[in-house]
Formats: C-alpha cells, sequence, structure tokens
C-alpha cells in the first residue's frame, strides 16, 4: 500500500489492506458467481524502465472450474522495486 488503480469509470488510490478488500470487493462477488477457477496470462510484455520501476502489460483470460473463458481483461501494471522488494505500486483496466 498504497496502490493506484483506475478504471474505464474511477480512479482511486487505497492506502490500507482494508481499503483494497472493499474495493476489490464487487469485483470478487462477481469472480465467485462466474464460479471462477483461475487465469491464464496472456500475451504478457514486461517493460524495465529503470532501476527500481517495470511496467508489465497482460491479458488474463479468466476461466470459470471447467476451464471455460468467460472473460479478457487487458491491464496494465506498475511496480516498482522499494528496500522490502518489488511491489505493485498502480493498476489500469485497459479498454477493449
Amino acid at each position: 500500500m498504497p496502490i493506484s488503480m483506475t478504471t474505464g469509470t474511477a480512479h482511486t488510490v487505497l492506502t490500507s489492506a482494508e481499503a483494497l478488500s472493499q474495493g476489490l470487493g464487487h469485483e470478487l462477488r462477481a469472480l465467485r458467481n462466474a464460479d471462477y477457477g483461475g487465469s491464464k496470462a496472456l500475451d504478457p510484455v514486461v517493460r524495465a524502465l529503470n532501476e527500481r520501476a517495470t511496467e508489465i502489460e497482460v491479458t488474463w483470460a479468466r476461466q470459470d472450474r471447467q476451464w471455460r473463458e468467460f472473460q479478457r481483461v487487458r491491464a496494465l501494471f506498475l511496480a516498482a522495486r522499494t528496500d522490502a522488494g518489488w511491489r505493485t505500486v498502480a493498476s489500469v483496466i485497459l479498454a477493449s
């Protein structure tokens, strides 16, 4: 924490584990309702920006427990190497 999250409809900065859990609550309920079984990372692209920052762009293919794909989500993540190690500091859901 903190992590900046941006979608096509909202931007928020979450500053605690509790805020992250609340912020992702709707998404987690939707996945449970879809009988979520897992995700596959398709076509990931990782770009080192400097010694402490990396950009990761990936399409997540979400599947139910029978391994049927029900959704694809394209996302971009910014990861930073802190003194405690690498962590995601920003995520953006990209337009389809």
